[in-house]
């Protein structure tokens, strides 16, 4: 987590880089500025005016296992849903 508070971002190339969780709301970007693949999250924080799919930016997918996990909770609480109609 980072907070880049007046950060001069003009022409700068965040290519790539892992911005989840970042503060960027008072950040001074412009159109050479290059965002391009830059990972964010819900915890990422942007100014106003900015759009982070216009930019290029990209959210991470959940992780297989995670998944994984939230289908077999999924499957067990259908399968309780079931046992319960049976009574």
């Amino acid at each position: 987590e980072s907070e880049l508070r007046g950060a001069r971002l003009e022409s700068a190339d965040l290519r790539g880089a892992d911005l989840r969780g970042a503060d960027l709301r008072f950040i001074f970007w412009n159109r050479q500025t290059r965002f391009t693949g830059a990972l964010y999250d819900g915890n990422t924080m942007f100014p106003d005016a900015f759009e982070p799919i216009d930019a290029g930016m990209v959210a991470p997918e959940p992780s297989t296992a995670l998944m994984v996990g939230l289908g077999l909770v999924g499957l067990a609480l259908c399968g309780q849903r079931r046992s319960l109609e049976r009574l």
